[in-house]
């Protein structure tokens, strides 16, 4: 029920046309990767207990993952009709380096316990998380007399150091920062958000460094 408005770079709700809070699809962003975490480890329980074949765990494992990674990158984008030959081939790109990784998982899939298993299947299911900040960050209107700033913000987790770190440095400049789940021991485990916002080029300097509201 949400349509995208390009002047504003926003969802608007189809219904009301009020504009969509971004917490709100940062909450969609959650749902998703907790519900594909959910069926991955439905898959790769009934592996571990012998109702499932590695080989048939494997593709559908494959078709999640993909499944996630597009459509978080979507969410981003503004729809899934907005994203472009660029994006495909971006998630394209990613997606190629972890089925390969996949199929090696596959492999050693029975030798592992099921806690080493579960705990790895689930770095995949985070990996996708990333393809939001991605898409978001591409469409943001710039105003020639303003500058995008960012800051890491600390989700519902335990948090490491790297992050930590990045919420510190407080607002800066757009690209200072990595996206969450980049940079930091955490990686796809990493459940932190990111907030972004345009400031004047004259009043830059009042934002960069602080943690203002």
């Amino acid at each position: 029920a949400y349509q995208w408005d390009a002047r504003s770079g926003r969802y608007r709700n189809a219904q009301t046309g009020k504009y969509v809070k971004r917490q709100v699809l940062i909450d969609l962003v959650d749902a998703n990767t907790d519900e594909v975490s959910n069926r991955l480890i439905k898959l790769t329980t009934a592996v571990h207990e012998g109702r499932l074949a590695p080989s048939v765990w494997l593709e559908q494992v494959k078709t999640e993952v993909k499944r996630l990674h597009i459509q978080n990158r979507a969410l981003g984008a503004g729809g899934i009709d907005r994203l472009t030959p660029n994006d495909y081939s971006s998630i394209g790109g990613t997606l190629s380096s972890e089925y390969r990784h996949l199929g090696d998982f596959a492999a050693e899939l029975p030798k592992l316990s099921l806690p080493q298993a579960l705990s790895r299947v689930n770095m995949y299911v985070g990996s996708a998380r990333k393809q939001f900040w991605k898409a978001e960050g591409s469409t943001l209107q710039q105003d020639p007399e303003s500058v995008i700033i960012e800051r890491r913000t600390l989700g519902k987790a335990d948090h490491c150091p790297d992050c930590v770190a990045y919420y510190d440095q407080g607002w800066q400049l757009q690209g200072v920062l990595p996206d969450p789940g980049e940079g930091s021991v955490c990686g796809s485990n990493c459940r932190c958000t990111k907030q972004r916002k345009q400031v004047t080029q004259s009043g830059v300097d009042k934002w960069i460094g602080t943690k203002r509201a």
